[in-house]
């Protein structure tokens, strides 16, 4: 039997500097809960933004930038974060994905007015170009920043 594994990082565990390693593989057997050693790993970049990084990361940026304002206890955050996490994979040479966790980025939540969560923004050039509050699906999210890459 064929079982195709992939596993991930889950969106409610405290924010650190994130690199989602997505793991791929084929197996002949069952794979109960552990992973065989010596499979391929992709690595994709979710960078965590922070008021520290926001300028290098987002200001300077020579791509569109998707934000998403998000925190641990948000269950529309959860639902939305492997959309982000699916995206972030698609379009990594186009587009740079970042994660802004509101309990500890209150400073950047606020700079963007950010009243309700799950919230994405696009950032182009240093601009905040489009924007869109709540759990929306994949095409909504996809629409904010098609016309910039």
């Amino acid at each position: 039997m064929k079982i195709q594994y992939r596993g991930g990082s889950s969106p409610s565990l405290p924010t650190v500097a994130r690199a989602r390693l997505v793991e791929r593989l084929t197996v002949n057997q069952e794979v109960a809960g552990s992973n065989p050693v010596g499979h391929p790993l992709e690595v994709i970049m979710i960078k965590e933004i922070t008021l520290d990084n926001f300028a290098e990361e987002v200001l300077e940026s020579d791509v569109p930038v998707l934000l998403d304002f998000w925190a641990g206890w948000c269950a529309p955050c959860k639902m939305v974060s492997p959309v982000v996490e699916e995206i972030a994979e698609e379009y990594e040479s186009k587009l740079k994905v970042g994660k802004v966790d509101v309990d500890g980025q209150q400073d950047l939540a606020q700079r963007f007015n950010i009243t309700g969560i799950p919230a994405l923004i696009v950032m182009n050039k240093g601009e905040a170009v489009a924007s869109q509050t709540g759990a929306v699906p994949r095409p909504t999210i996809e629409n904010l920043f098609k016309d910039l890459i």
